[in-house]
């Protein structure tokens, strides 16, 4: 009974020795878990926070394009109205030397 008994007993540390393996094993997968968990969160709050960025550089090129477009009509508006403002000093200027001929005795021949 003695053999029987010792082969028992190295059966049961045996089994005793893989119980404690699965329960190391387990505690690691738990905390292999855990961190892959806590890495996901964190790259969904990082994936957010990419997101709100993203929304306000589209709304502030959007402000910019806006600004170019402003600029651009009162570029154009200024130069029309520059333009506008020469022919009408041209047309002055022009009428104002028709008045000066006009005022201007013309000489006969003599």
């Amino acid at each position: 009974m003695s053999v029987t008994s010792s082969t028992q007993g190295n059966e049961i540390i045996e089994l005793k020795g893989n119980y404690d393996r699965e329960l190391q094993n387990k505690s690691h997968y738990q905390d292999l878990y855990k961190a892959e968990q806590d890495y996901t969160t964190q790259l969904k709050d990082e994936l957010t926070e990419v997101k709100k960025n993203l929304a306000s550089l589209e709304s502030l090129n959007d402000t910019l394009k806006n600004t170019v477009e402003e600029l651009k009509d009162t570029n154009r508006e200024e130069k029309t109205g520059t333009d506008a403002g020469l022919q009408g000093a041209r047309r002055n200027a022009a009428h104002a030397g028709e008045r000066d001929q006009a005022a201007v005795p013309h000489r006969l021949p003599q």
